[in-house]
């Protein structure tokens, strides 16, 4: 009796291990603002057919093919959203940086203490500062480029330690209206 327990179980253990892993995706660029092309890649499942969401609000596929598909992010607000992809195996989600009220022409980096920003085409250095009682430096960059969230991708790939952001529009008092509220 405890042989053919032992056999169902292990029975059971590798039916379990024979199934296929849940799809996943991932997104590329991570961050971008409304309006641009985002490419989504899908593993374990086609991106034919697909149909894509952010933050609730259908997203405009351009091509899909393969595992592969590209979507303009739609007018949604700032910060994390989720992308909802419908497919033939089911939903599947991820996480993208939506960069709302930004000025996509200037951009700030941190950078190690001294160290003098590699940039890629498109960036120019506005200035430079370091900042020794926070151990690094802080540069403001200009941007003459098109797509902001593929732009700071690139830009982080120069260095590990880079870690850019685009300058809010509220810090520039371009964004009318109060920022938490009236006191």
């Amino acid at each position: 009796m405890k042989g053919i327990r032992l056999l169902g179980l292990l029975l059971a253990l590798l039916a379990g291990g024979c199934l296929p892993a849940p799809p996943t995706a991932s997104l590329s660029p991570t961050r971008a603002r409304p309006g641009e092309a985002v490419t989504l890649v899908l593993q374990g499942a086609s991106a034919e057919g697909a149909a894509v969401w952010v933050a609730g609000v259908e997203a405009p596929v351009l091509e899909a093919g393969g595992n592969r598909l590209r979507f303009l992010v739609p007018s949604v607000s700032g910060g994390p959203q989720e992308v909802r992809v419908r497919t033939s195996r089911g939903e599947i989600r991820a996480v993208l940086g939506v960069l709302g009220q930004v000025d996509p022409r200037r951009i700030l980096l941190r950078l190690p203490l001294g160290q003098t920003p590699t940039l890629p085409l498109g960036f120019t250095l506005e200035r430079q500062s370091d900042l020794p009682a926070c151990g690094f430096s802080l540069a403001e960059l200009g941007y003459g480029g098109e797509a902001l969230g593929q732009a700071l991708e690139d830009l982080e790939a120069q260095d590990p330690s880079y870690k850019a952001d685009p300058e809010s529009l509220w810090s520039l008092g371009g964004w009318v209206g109060e920022a938490v509220g009236p006191l």
